[in-house]
């Protein structure tokens, strides 16, 4: 079995979907529990305790910082859930789910289309060249923040800019309703393979910058 530290079992925590929910939510950043609880649709006592079980787990930590209590993940026992998985199972435990993108210049307005699994997504093509714009302009790294359509972009990040009122096209560059989010997940590796971008890969709080 994994070897991490605490007390509870990682897949027994990895079982409930509000704490998958949690996890998702502090890759994209560290939060205290207002936060987390603010982004999910579950009460902040519900919150505290699935913490509680995660830090048991060996999945979050936390750290005090004035009167607030900040969690974040926790990258040893993340790694230890993800070389366990790949002992068992191997190459099919070491990726996420693999994409495609591909372009249609043949429709208004001209899309990128991302094709996850049986999931389509679809953002305006000008998307390419306006966030490397933006990102030449910022001259700094910009953490990426991927989120969801329906949960809150953190300001700052390439997320936020995909959907905010003062960007290029004054709103969502996802055209898709539903799937208009996750710009900042999607978008960023492929200016990298453009060589429009560089992209940080670590466990967590990733962000790029214009090349």
């Amino acid at each position: 079995m994994i070897q991490a530290r605490g007390v509870g079992d990682p897949f027994e925590a990895l079982g409930d979907p509000n704490r998958r929910d949690i996890l998702r939510l502090l890759s994209e950043g560290d939060k205290p529990v207002r936060d987390i609880a603010a982004a999910l649709p579950i009460s902040r006592p519900a919150v505290s305790r699935h913490l509680r079980l995660l830090k048991e787990a060996g999945l979050v930590a936390e750290q005090a910082q004035g009167t607030s209590r900040i969690y974040h993940l926790r990258d040893e026992g993340l790694q230890a859930v993800q070389a366990y998985l790949e002992r068992v199972w191997g190459d099919a435990a070491r990726g996420t789910s693999s994409y495609t993108m591909y372009t249609d210049k043949q429709a208004d307005p001209p899309v990128l289309v991302c094709q996850v699994g049986s999931t389509t997504l679809k953002y305006r093509l000008q998307a390419i060249e306006d966030l490397h714009g933006w990102l030449a302009a910022r001259g700094d790294w910009v953490p990426l923040g991927a989120a969801d359509e329906k949960k809150a972009a953190a300001e700052g990040t390439v997320e936020a800019w995909g959907r905010s009122a003062d960007n290029p096209v004054g709103g969502w560059y996802g055209l898709r309703s539903g799937y208009r989010g996750r710009f900042g997940m999607y978008l960023p590796p492929l200016l990298e393979e453009l060589g429009l971008a560089e992209v940080t890969h670590d466990a967590r709080n990733n962000r790029m910058r214009a090349i």
